[in-house]
């Protein structure tokens, strides 16, 4: 692949997962609901495509589909008790709690530069709450953010824990372990009363959201190198903000422009310094 066709690809990788939390927060649908419905859309996908020796390998990552659920009630929780870019905020401290899970897993240093970047990016991850009660929509909606986050962390850890597992097994693991937690935590609250609007984005969140934009996210991160993937992560951020207020019309504050812009800086601290070697 040229890199005029990978980069095509990474800004339309982007833009259909920012999509997502949009749309979820555009739909009446319960959490439950979309949960759900993308999740049955991606399994018969990845049921077709996964090879026999699936049940054996499922064996070895079935902690996936539970993490993946927690991952996925959690942000679409984030979503619907605040903003999109709020919980896409929450989220983005995957990147500091993939370093803390890698110190713990796989025995890695962390240094004083390191450290500060940490602080400085959770600074501004506080920075964008109008009050610090629970009460607050925002604080909700950060903290569900950051708990769905811890999950997705994890996801990576297992992965390479386990190299020989093919990746459609992996998806597969993850879609197919949360559709059965959703099934038998939610379908008694689930509402399919809903409008045409409301489908029109639940089929974007399954075709759209989970197929196209996680399968394409896949070649992406198979192509480049994990800091760069890493980099082109935290355009959610800013992307987010400019989607939420142009199909949502929610206002943009200042507040939560310098807050998102210390959130990224920290992060691009923790890149650069792994770029370059440093602990």
């Amino acid at each position: 692949m040229n890199k005029v066709s990978l980069v095509i690809m990474v800004l339309f990788t982007k833009l259909f997962l920012t999509l997502v939390p949009i749309a979820i927060k555009y739909t009446q649908a319960n959490i439950w609901t979309i949960g759900i419905f993308r999740l049955a859309i991606a399994c018969c996908f990845f049921a077709i495509i996964v090879k026999k020796k699936f049940l054996k390998n499922y064996k070895k990552i079935l902690i996936l589909g539970p993490l993946f659920f927690i991952h996925w009630i959690t942000y679409f929780m984030a979503i619907k008790t605040s903003t999109p870019s709020t919980a896409v905020i929450g989220l983005s401290s995957y990147g500091i709690l993939l370093l803390l899970y890698s110190k713990f897993f796989f025995k890695i240093k962390i240094g004083a530069g390191s450290i500060f970047s940490i602080l400085f990016a959770l600074s501004g991850t506080f920075l964008i709450v109008d009050k610090f009660t629970f009460e607050s929509s925002s604080m909700q909606g950060l903290l569900w953010g950051m708990t769905s986050a811890a999950a997705y962390a994890l996801l990576p850890i297992i992965h390479q824990k386990n190299p020989a597992i093919p990746t459609t097994h992996k998806a597969f693991s993850q879609f197919l372990g949360a559709f059965i937690i959703f099934l038998i935590l939610g379908f008694p609250q689930t509402d399919w009363n809903l409008e045409t609007k409301d489908y029109s984005a639940l089929i974007y969140l399954a075709i759209g959201g989970t197929i196209l934009g996680h399968g394409m996210w896949v070649k992406v991160t198979e192509t480049l190198k994990t800091t760069t993937t890493s980099a082109i992560y935290y355009l959610a951020i800013p992307l987010s903000m400019i989607l939420e207020y142009i199909i949502l019309d929610i206002a943009i504050g200042t507040q939560k422009i310098i807050g998102s812009m210390m959130v990224i800086v920290g992060n691009f601290m923790i890149l650069y310094m792994q770029k370059k070697g440093r602990p």
